[in-house]
């Protein structure tokens, strides 16, 4: 199946799967939704995982081998657009049913659009992507990402962490925030030693 143009949304339930023996998502195409794909994914446009037409709605979409073409530059036709909870650890995901693929030939822009997700708690760790194969990605900082709601540190590969078979982010604040938390906290203790 070739998505050549506009959004496909699979179904909400990990019950519906689309039967085919493989999936192939052109530049400027969407796919959305939660659900399973049987057979392999390639991906050069959009992958939206989580449940279709809810605002940060969270879910998880599972695909065989899945292979991610990069991009030469950030473009929004290729990026990638996961929901991260505020409240909690959780996040869309994708779960991959064998090995997690790149394909650098048109470029090695790897990005990851959070869709204004605000965390308020510092250090929530969200799992993005996990496989039960092996990945060709070899660094976090080959990850970048974009539009992340609130008081974060913006720099490619910031919060990603590439594990044996998972990819992790974790919100980060800015250091400048991070210093006024800690100023109040120690501004805080300092008025409670003093009374």
């Amino acid at each position: 199946t070739l998505i050549s143009g506009g959004t496909l949304v699979m179904g909400d339930a990990v019950t519906d799967t689309f039967s085919t023996a493989a999936v192939t998502v052109a530049s400027d195409a969407k796919l959305a939704g939660a659900g399973t794909i049987a057979g392999t994914a390639v991906v050069t446009g959009i992958l939206a995982p989580g449940i279709a037409g809810v605002s940060g709605g969270i879910g998880t979409l599972a695909a065989g081998e899945t292979t991610w073409n990069g991009a030469a530059t950030s473009n929004a036709a290729t990026i990638w657009q996961f929901d991260l909870s505020a409240n909690s650890n959780a996040s869309d995901a994708l779960a991959i049913i064998g090995d997690f693929k790149k394909d650098s030939s048109a470029g090695t822009v790897y990005e990851f659009n959070f869709m204004n997700s605000a965390p308020t708690t510092w250090g929530n760790v969200y799992t993005l992507v996990t496989w039960t194969g092996t990945s060709q990605f070899t660094s976090a900082s080959e990850f970048t990402w974009s539009n992340l709601g609130g008081a974060y540190d913006l720099q490619p590969g910031t919060g990603f962490t590439l594990n044996a078979n998972s990819l992790t982010f974790t919100a980060v604040p800015e250091p400048t925030s991070a210093l006024a938390g800690l100023l109040i906290t120690a501004g805080l203790l300092r008025r409670r030693r003093n009374a």
